[in-house]
């Protein structure tokens, strides 16, 4: 399978990957850290704007696709080598908080950003919703620009954090219901 997407990979890789002789230490701050701008986001949702439901909505949809249907994903289609396998740009071992993700197929960072974005949007918050979709475009692309992903493994996070955020859309009651009030009732009896 992966070899036929190499076929549609290669050549836009090419193309993308040549931008890191620009400024390459800020393509690959941003393929890191970029991620990690989006937490900020949701607290700020969270405890600036008040939209508590909003947050913690948007942030289980995101944990969703990146843990469970990325990992299942990743486990029918197979470990497949990260681009920066075949280039050396000395990638640290660890990212800032995790261990540096394993197989390329599917992007679980772009799963997590997108899931998050389109919960915002539906949700009403469509001014944070643009914010972490430009997060998401340039960690996005700055994760190819740097090796780390092949365009086929975004696009497949994408399709899986948009499927993720459908989910929670079609069964939002019942996540409100069961998941999301009792959570919010119980961060207000500790002052969250």
């Amino acid at each position: 399978m992966f070899d036929v997407l190499l076929t549609f990979d290669r050549p836009i890789f090419n193309v993308f990957n040549t931008w890191a002789a620009f400024a390459p230490e800020v393509w690959k701050a941003i393929a890191i850290y970029g991620v990690y701008t989006v937490p900020l986001v949701l607290l700020f949702v969270w405890f600036i704007q008040k939209q508590r439901d909003v947050s913690l909505t948007a942030a289980l949809a995101g944990i969703f696709a990146w843990q469970v249907l990325n990992n299942i994903v990743g486990a029918i289609t197979g470990d497949r080598l990260r681009p920066v396998s075949l280039i050396d740009l000395n990638f640290p071992d660890q990212e800032f908080i995790f261990d540096r993700p394993g197989p390329s197929f599917p992007s679980d960072h772009t799963a997590f950003l997108v899931a998050v974005i389109i919960i915002f949007w539906y949700k009403g918050n469509k001014n944070v919703a643009w914010l972490v979709g430009a997060i998401t475009m340039l960690t996005t692309l700055a994760r190819v620009v740097t090796a780390q992903h092949w365009p086929s493994d975004i696009i497949g996070g994408a399709l899986i954090g948009a499927f993720a955020a459908w989910l929670f859309i079609h069964f939002d009651t019942w996540i409100q219901t069961k998941i999301v009030t009792p959570f919010i009732t119980f961060a207000k009896k500790i002052y969250l």
